[in-house]
């Protein structure tokens, strides 16, 4: 799915999660990259496979295997990707994803960063409950980081703040939320859903751990059954545990595909919340941040077919 479904409908690129050096340039080129940038991801991408592990946000992410391999993320919107810099740079210092090695931004954006030598959990785990404890329990060690804040540097704090206040902002902008999240609410009522937005969002700020915004088993690699690396710090802001815990589900049941399996979905989701720790989850608090998630990704993902 190279790229995400987004660039898709114009484009005729490889559908394989494992894809060629040449599938890859092929489709940068027809993605209208200029020929200096393709020439620069040549170099880091040689004659090595790739896995696409691209989501739904309309970035590509590409990990490149072999001696020389990374991850190469591009965005189509210039400087789009100055501010995961930024973030990356300092989740690095925790040893929580590797050192970025360059930025470039001219008519598209393009991070690239140290390659992570694990396995993604979507790669590493088939066993459903397997899956569900080790991304309970990973989750839980990546909110019970102490962060120095005072350390931060002005341009990380203010990164991290201005995500957390653009979450509720975002998701009342608009009048409908993503289908596959209100089918898996069971709720299409998106006029209620901003109603309830505005009159609880204040508490979405008051568990204020370091959320990481998009914590699901394309982003996460493990070793030897441990949490190693993470990549994706778009969203990460301080703000409310139960958007993390809610969405990590989510997007497990979805990329496991089993969102329609409701018997798997409840075991799923008890080994996940009793792997985290039962005694933090707040469930209303959790009800909030499932309207948040549903409404904010709306305005995060362009593509067309998951729409209502």
């Amino acid at each position: 799915m190279l790229g995400g479904k987004k660039f898709l409908e114009n484009v005729d690129a490889p559908k394989d999660d494992i894809i060629s050096s040449n599938d890859v340039f092929e489709f940068l080129k027809k993605r209208n990259c200029r020929e200096e940038d393709i020439n620069l991801i040549k170099e880091f991408v040689g004659n090595n496979y790739v896995l696409d592990a691209s989501g739904f946000s309309g970035n590509t992410t590409l990990l490149v295997d072999g001696e020389s391999g990374c991850c190469i993320k591009i965005s189509d919107i210039p400087s789009n990707l100055q501010d995961l810099k930024i973030l990356s740079n300092f989740f690095s210092k925790y040893k929580y994803t590797s050192n970025v090695i360059s930025y470039i931004s001219t008519n598209k954006d393009y991070l690239i960063t140290e390659k992570i030598n694990a396995n993604l959990v979507l790669q590493e785990f088939r066993d459903i409950n397997v899956v569900a404890n080790i991304m309970g329990r990973y989750l839980r060690e990546f909110h019970d980081t102490v962060w120095d804040i005072q350390y931060f540097s002005d341009d990380e704090r203010r990164l991290l703040r201005d995500n957390s206040d653009k979450f509720i902002t975002t998701a009342l902008k608009h009048d409908v939320g993503l289908s596959f999240f209100a089918d898996y609410l069971g709720d299409h009522d998106f006029h209620a859903m901003k109603n309830y937005i505005e009159k609880y969002g204040y508490l979405f700020d008051s568990d204020e751990v370091l959320v990481h915004g998009d914590f699901n088993p394309k982003n996460i690699f493990s070793k030897n059954g441990e949490l190693y690396r993470i990549i994706d710090f778009s969203d990460s802001h301080f703000g409310d545990r139960h958007y993390d815990i809610y969405f990590s589900m989510w997007s497990c049941l979805l990329y496991y595909g089993l969102l329609n399996h409701k018997e798997v979905m409840d075991r799923f989701i008890d080994v996940f919340l009793k792997s985290y720790g039962i005694e933090k989850i707040d469930f209303d608090r959790m009800k909030l941040c499932n309207k948040i998630v549903c409404m904010y990704w709306q305005e995060n993902n362009d593509i067309n077919y998951l729409r209502r």
